[in-house]
């Protein structure tokens, strides 16, 4: 990651993305972090979903999904396309869109990449690390199926019918 944000760098400062801004309120870090999860979900899904086309599957993606049973660290296991197109591209969107404050991006670096280790920890951990969207269980279907869950907090997958399968997978093991 911290290669990547050193390449960023120019194009975050070119946005007005400036270390000497006075911070901002608490409530514009707030609502600028709510921006950063809708902006995330949007451009990885489809960055995701782009990334299973099959010509593209093959040649970059393939290589993150060889983990079918995913730990943390699996979650930067990608090929260097992937972590531009979707990883990289799908995180630092929000700050740029935003021009936000280097303060609210950093953190929202820190939410990012815990989120995505926890989506990949394989542990459904007690409290809302293991309830509503931010479900490991969610992604890790998506590790075994390839075929669903290709947004972060399944939004987008309720919105396309992407989460089908994983919703039936789920009514099913719930009667068990």
């Amino acid at each position: 990651m911290l290669p990547a944000l050193i390449l960023t760098y120019p194009l975050l400062m070119r946005r007005g993305i400036l270390w000497h801004r006075p911070l901002p309120p608490w409530y514009q870090i707030l609502f600028e972090l709510a921006g950063f999860i809708i902006t995330t979900e949007v451009v990885f899904y489809y960055s995701h979903l782009f990334l299973h086309l099959p010509v593209i599957y093959e040649r970059v993606h393939k290589q993150h999904h060889y983990f079918r049973a995913p730990i943390g660290i699996v979650s930067e296991y990608s090929h260097p396309i992937e972590f531009i197109v979707s990883s990289m591209t799908s995180v630092i969107a929000g700050p740029v869109l935003f021009r936000s404050h280097l303060l609210t991006t950093w953190i929202w670096l820190l939410i990012a990449v815990a989120g995505t280790i926890n989506h990949h920890c394989g542990y459904l951990i007690p409290g809302i690390l293991s309830t509503g969207l931010a479900n490991p269980s969610f992604h890790d279907f998506h590790h075994s199926q390839f075929t669903a869950n290709f947004g972060l907090l399944g939004i987008l997958d309720r919105l396309h019918g992407t989460d089908k399968a994983w919703r039936a997978h789920k009514q099913k093991t719930e009667k068990q």
